[in-house]
């Protein structure tokens, strides 16, 4: 698990690139430091997809329904 100082870093290095990184570059860095803090065990690809596919229905759950 990352340190606390590892952890300040890493947000303050998110917040610098705030201006070049596009949104899903932005929400991808913070996933991988999630996946670092709370377990960092296996492969960060896997937990990547899972966790969009968990962003993807949350959002697909509150559209209408086609008429």
């Amino acid at each position: 698990l990352l340190q606390p100082d590892e952890v300040v870093v890493e947000m303050k290095e998110i917040r610098g690139q705030f201006e070049t990184k596009t949104p899903s570059q932005r929400l991808r860095s913070l996933l991988y430091i999630y996946w670092k803090q709370h377990s960092g065990q296996g492969e960060f690809e896997a937990f990547y997809q899972r966790q969009m596919e968990n962003i993807i229905n949350t959002i697909k759950e509150k559209l209408e329904p086609k008429p």
